[in-house]
C-alpha cells in the first residue's frame, strides 16, 4: 500500500486470526518482493503447494534489485524460470497473472498491465490523480 500524499509505502502480511505484520518501505530502500507466502508472520501457511512462490520468489532474489519502476516491471514480466515465471501465462500449472499495477508514488500515477509489464506497450490503462505534491 502507498500514499500519492505522504509518499509512504508499506506492505502488510495478514493471516487469519486477525495476526498482521506491517513493514515501512523508506525511500532509497531495495525493492521488496511477495509471492503468496507468509515472509514475517510465524504462521502455517494454509492452501497447498508453495513450489511457485519459492520458484519465483528466487528468481527475484538472483536478479539484480530493480532500482527503478522500468527495471521493477521488468521482474514482474519475468519468464525466465520456465516452470514457474514471475509473470505467469500458461505456465506448467497453467496458472495466469491477471493483471501487473505500476503505482508511481512521485508522479501520481496508476498503470495497469493486463499482459506482460516489461512491454509499456502492453499497459491497458493510466492515470493520474490530482494531489498535489511538494
Amino acid at each position: 500500500m502507498g500514499s500519492f500524499i505522504s509518499q509512504e509505502l508499506v506492505t502488510v502480511e495478514t493471516a487469519p486470526g486477525g495476526l498482521f505484520d506491517r513493514k515501512q518501505i523508506r525511500p532509497g530502500a531495495a525493492a521488496d518482493f511477495h509471492a503468496n507466502e507468509y515472509l514475517r508472520l510465524n504462521v502455517e501457511q494454509l492452501g497447498g503447494n508453495l513450489e511457485s512462490s519459492l520458484h519465483r520468489r528466487a528468481r527475484f532474489e538472483s536478479m539484480a534489485k530493480p532500482t527503478t519502476i522500468s527495471e521493477m516491471l521488468h521482474v514482474l514480466g519475468d519468464t525466465e524460470d520456465l516452470q514457474f515465471p514471475i509473470f505467469r501465462r500458461n505456465d506448467t500449472t497453467q496458472e495466469d497473472t491477471l493483471f501487473s499495477v505500476e503505482f508511481d508514488l512521485r508522479r501520481g500515477a496508476v498503470a495497469v498491465f493486463r499482459d506482460n509489464p516489461k512491454d509499456r506497450a502492453n499497459m491497458l490503462w493510466d492515470e493520474h490523480t490530482s494531489v498535489p505534491f511538494k
